[in-house]
């Protein structure tokens, strides 16, 4: 097979890739595929195939640029010219293990990289402690000739430095990959499996005996004599090597013993090898996950991690990853060759479903930062400190998706607050969020031009009828059954909610492709009550009615009373500034706190409206403060919430809030569009890419899966409810990354 050179940057896997089945060609894939989703064209993520039969053919595999017979030795070198040869292919991506590449202790990869000149890493998926003398020399020999080692756990780390004489700033730790899912209780699933009604206990992977199932197998008379509605379930073809060597004795063998155990109803095997989305959906259906392997020096099982990535509780033999990861709060650990020991922690778990679910959502939140998105952003930065100038390019924008807007929508309009991805109904509701939310559907349809969110503007802009009270002001808290609440909404301050509702009224009102009856009920609300706003003065407040006015007079420009209006609000903003702004601390309070960027946008809003430059140019000078203060290089570091950023003090990092960054993304936006300055383009996409990993943690915020974003960046960790607020201000910073359709009527 001829390598092909393809445009864009490259990274080469060198890894088995499927159809060969194991695991290592399974991780590839994935890797490769999440590679290719986030960057391709502009980078690819390729594959040179490792196969294990010389008949094996990856000609119309799209991924793989080329092949090499495993047990070929000269193959190896052959293959290391020809990517010398290819000017595109930036860095190399060995994936390790012993028994994946030819010679003792699979040598042949040795050739491979001493005769590559491109920089090259290398991923260990299993590290064995003790090594003989060939071992150990063969891993430092691989040291010499590779740029850096990954490994998955902290245990593998110690195991380098300590048994194989490896510099631990060499080898970096990047754990195993998970697919990003939405947490689900098991009850949820099961009928979509066929397993209704029943305790479902799971094992996966390719069958081979050093998964301990036998043992399993020999604690389920324990386990059914207390839960007599429990099953075992192990899915998997028996591995490929296993069936070269010896077919299928092995499942025979405990197909036997359950049959000897009057276990035939309660054992249940799946012979295949199965597909990600088969997989997941009996991992989703799974009450306790069995782990059970009797090497205590595995250093790493795909399978664990999958299961805890579900949300499910475990129960693991103590190896090595196990014994790191399985921590009480996620699982139990047992013995290895131990059955009694193995149906006491089942049947523990089996007895309480509260502490079920306890350990399968502490095992789902444990295991965020390692969906497969999260691991590339870490091996992306990796090769990018060893290819200088590559893998820097910007992230391909997720599609848009109003998947959770209408997850957190009823009837009545969009719920405050989720549990993770689930909406919580009892928050009830919230006129900032529901006003947020019709000027999302209105972008949306600005932009897109489907119908999708014209039913949920609709339920929106009801919502904030019925929220409208006489005076002309409105409520922002109502509960689910609709009643309002009174406590809040008497002794809070409303006025950046009712800014925020003037603002989407005259978004909807002057959108002049949204159907007519939502626009006309929007105009008749705002023309008849913004008038009675016009003695607030705070700051964020006044901004957004700026922002109003300003959609308002694009349509109206003649109306002197509105852009009186207007002036006024800007005019305080001003002398807000000449009170407080100083040559260091450019703004009109002696604080940075939340929704900090509508105030520079009002200024440049009323500069476009009036024509008057003193509103641009101050507008201009505070932005440019502003992003003096939310970014670190490129990095997007807006004030956090916990305490915010006081004049002469030290800013807040955290909560960080997506809020703050829709704002930050929104106003560049609009300094871009009147300046036509670069800088403000790449700083517009910079803050977006917060979202996308670009952020203190490099932590994805977005949710590829549900479409919805977490609640906030804190110190180490991501909130991962996915409520109104963050969802709606991340799909409106997505927006304006898509141009607006002139071409409709």
């Amino acid at each position: 097979m001829t390598p092909v050179a393809q445009e864009g940057a490259k990274v080469v896997f060198v890894s088995t890739y499927p159809p060969t089945e194991c695991g290592i060609a399974t991780f590839t894939q994935d890797l490769v595929t999440t590679f290719n989703t986030l960057y391709a064209p502009r980078e690819q993520a390729v594959v040179l195939a490792v196969t294990y039969k010389p008949e094996t053919d990856h000609s119309n595999t799209k991924s793989v640029i080329d092949q090499i017979y495993k047990e070929d030795v000269d193959a190896y070198a052959q293959a290391a010219h020809k990517l010398n040869a290819l000017d595109d292919v930036k860095l190399v991506s060995v994936q390790h293990e012993f028994g994946l590449y030819a010679g003792e202790y699979g040598r042949s990869i040795i050739d491979f990289l001493e005769v590559l000149e491109k920089p090259s890493v290398v991923t260990f998926h299993t590290v064995l402690p003790g090594p003989d003398k060939g071992r150990k020399q063969t891993i430092r020999t691989i040291a010499q000739a590779t740029c850096g080692f990954v490994v998955m756990t902290e245990t593998s780390k110690y195991i380098l430095v300590n048994e194989y004489g490896i510099d631990d700033a060499f080898i970096s730790i990047i754990p195993h990959g998970i697919h990003s899912m939405r947490y689900t209780l098991p009850s949820h699933a099961k009928s979509s499996v066929g397993r209704g009604g029943v305790n479902v206990l799971t094992t996966f992977g390719l069958l081979s005996r050093g998964k301990g199932i036998e043992y399993v197998i020999e604690a389920m008379p324990e386990i059914v004599r207390k839960h007599p509605d429990a099953i075992y379930q192990v899915l998997g073809a028996t591995h490929p090597e296993v069936l070269r060597q010896e077919g299928e004795v092995y499942r025979q063998s405990l197909e036997k013993r359950v049959g000897e155990l009057g276990l035939n109803k309660h054992v249940l095997f799946h012979n295949a090898y199965m597909s990600n989305d088969e997989l997941l959906r009996y991992l989703k259906a799974t009450d306790i996950y069995i782990s059970t392997p009797l090497d205590p020096d595995q250093a790493v099982s795909g399978t664990l991690t999958y299961a805890m990535g579900a949300g499910r509780p475990v129960v693991a033999t103590k190896f090595a990853q196990a014994k790191e990861d399985v921590t009480p709060d996620v699982g139990r650990l047992v013995d290895f060759r131990e059955p009694d020991e193995i149906s006491q922690a089942v049947n523990e778990l089996l007895d309480d479903s509260e502490l079920r679910s306890i350990l399968g959502r502490n095992a789902y939140f444990k295991t965020r930062s390692m969906t497969w998105e999260n691991v590339l952003l870490q091996y992306r930065r990796l090769f990018g400190g060893f290819a200088p100038n590559t893998f820097l390019e910007e992230r391909n924008l997720p599609r848009p998706t109003l998947k959770h807007f209408h997850r957190m929508t009823d009837k009545t309009g969009m719920f405050q607050f989720a549990e993770l991805a689930d909406p919580d109904s009892k928050s009830g509701y919230t006129l900032d969020d529901n006003a947020r939310a019709l000027i999302a559907c209105s972008w949306w349809y600005q932009r897109r031009r489907d119908g999708a969110p014209l039913s949920l503007a609709t339920r929106y802009l009801d919502l904030m009828a019925y929220m409208m009270s006489e005076d002309g002001t409105f409520h922002n808290y109502v509960n689910h059954d609709k009643s309002f609440h009174e406590e809040r909404n008497q002794n809070e301050n409303l006025e950046d909610a009712n800014a925020r509702a003037f603002w989407s009224l005259a978004t909807i009102a002057t959108a002049d492709r949204m159907p007519e009856a939502l626009r006309e009920k929007a105009s008749r609300l705002f023309d008849t009550h913004i008038d009675k706003h016009a003695a607030v003065r705070s700051p964020r407040a006044e901004a957004f009615y700026i922002k109003a006015l300003g959609e308002w007079l694009k349509t109206y420009p003649d109306n002197v009373a509105r852009q009186r209006f207007l002036v006024t609000f800007a005019d305080h903003l001003v002398s807000l500034f000449e009170q407080v702004a100083t040559d260091d601390w450019y703004w009109c309070e002696p604080h940075l706190t939340y929704s900090n960027s509508v105030i520079p946008e009002a200024l440049l809003i009323a500069g476009i409206v009036t024509g008057d430059v003193r509103y641009a140019t101050l507008g201009f000078k505070a932005l440019d403060f502003l992003v003096e203060h939310s970014f670190d290089g490129s990095l997007c570091a807006p004030v956090g919430q916990q305490g915010w950023f006081v004049q002469g003090g030290e800013k807040r990092q955290y909560d960080q809030q997506p809020e703050e960054v829709s704002a930050l993304v929104q106003v560049l936006d609009l300094a871009y569009r009147i300046s036509g300055k670069e800088q403000y383009r790449e700083r517009r996409l910079d803050a977006f890419n917060w979202f996308l990993g670009n952020n203190s943690l490099h932590r994805f915020i977005y949710d590829h899966t549900t479409g919805g974003c977490y609640d906030g960046l804190g110190e180490g960790y991501v909130n991962l409810n996915q409520g109104a607020e963050s969802t709606v201000t991340y799909v409106m910073a997505r927006l304006l990354f898509e141009p607006i359709r002139k071409d409709q009527a």
